[in-house]
């Protein structure tokens, strides 16, 4: 055991987790946290740590079912997910085909859930859950509903509304009391956008940050707001991409703090910034300008991002 007196109290550092909200405001009201500034992380996941976390879950309802499987850990992660997968439900398809800009694309499920995630464990779990249970469902009765690719794309529609309005609003309304005011001020606007159009959107409404008690109507700062919860990405100008080794696509959650700390606020305005692809229906976002179907992510580059980060394979 431990005592007062133990030396073993010297060796130990602690670490507690707080909300957002209570970050922010510490931030704010603290003269001296710039002496604490390296002492904080947030706490985020990689894709390939989900992609374990999914699997160990799914693993543990075989469990809970008494349903034998044997996990054979000779297989890749990908492969241990699909078999764990395939035994929990079968006729869940592997992959989304999607059609964009008169291309088509094979995207693996684990992939088309991410692209309309948050990277958080709390995100993947909805999804899953909200697919299993509509296939069980709907398998165990006679049904016209065809159990394919379309289907599941219709039953992501749906979970993300409620993503949205219960995970993604929810939380941070108590962060910045107008949220919904300030997410509705993109309301059909283009996916990507510069400076200056993010500017012109969001320059006649102050956000109301409950814990710095103030309204912000600095756009540096209403840019980095939004970008700091995962609401907007933003496309680097290609040197500063390829000097240090950019996904084109750099939200919070896969590149870490890229627009805060790697570009300075006076290069805001060679940058482009997108509206993560999770609100394309519920913002009624312009999609014809996009280059590209956006987060279209690969195994590769959850790798390789994996390993960039320091974090090793799983």
């Amino acid at each position: 055991s431990i005592t007062h007196n133990n030396d073993l109290y010297a060796h130990l550092h602690y670490c507690i987790t707080i909300p957002f909200d209570r970050y922010v405001e510490i931030r704010e009201h603290d003269r001296d946290a710039y002496r604490t500034r390296r002492d904080f992380s947030p706490l985020r996941w990689s894709g390939i740590e989900l992609t374990a976390l999914i699997r160990k879950r799914l693993l543990k309802f075989l469990l809970v079912q008494g349903k034998p499987f044997r996990d054979d850990k000779e297989l890749t992660l990908v492969g241990r997910l699909d078999a764990v997968l395939t035994a929990v439900s079968p006729d869940v398809p592997r992959e989304i085909e999607i059609e964009y800009d008169g291309n088509r694309f094979t995207v693996p499920l684990f992939l088309y859930i991410l692209r309309h995630s948050f990277w958080r464990p709390r995100d993947i779990l909805y999804y899953f859950a909200h697919i299993l249970a509509a296939f069980k469902v709907t398998g165990s009765r006679k049904s016209s509903l065809r159990l394919d690719d379309d289907f599941v794309k219709q039953l992501i529609k749906q979970a993300t509304r409620g993503l949205i309005k219960d995970e993604f609003i929810g939380e941070f309304k108590d962060v910045c009391s107008n949220f919904s005011d300030v997410i509705e001020l993109f309301d059909g606007s283009k996916q990507i956008i510069d400076f200056s159009e993010f500017y012109e959107l969001t320059k006649g409404t102050p956000f109301q940050l409950v814990a710095a008690e103030y309204q912000c109507t600095d756009e540096h700062e209403k840019l980095e707001f939004l970008y700091r919860i995962g609401f907007l990405g933003v496309i680097a100008p290609e040197a500063i991409r390829l000097r240090n080794g950019l996904y084109k696509y750099s939200f919070t959650f896969n590149e870490d703090r890229v627009l805060t700390e790697t570009i300075t606020p006076k290069r805001y305005r060679e940058c482009k910034f997108i509206i993560h692809p999770v609100f394309c229906e519920y913002l009624q976002l312009k999609l014809e300008d996009n280059p590209e179907f956006l987060l279209n992510f690969d195994w590769k580059y959850l790798n390789d991002n994996e390993n960039r980060r320091g974090l090793g394979p799983t």
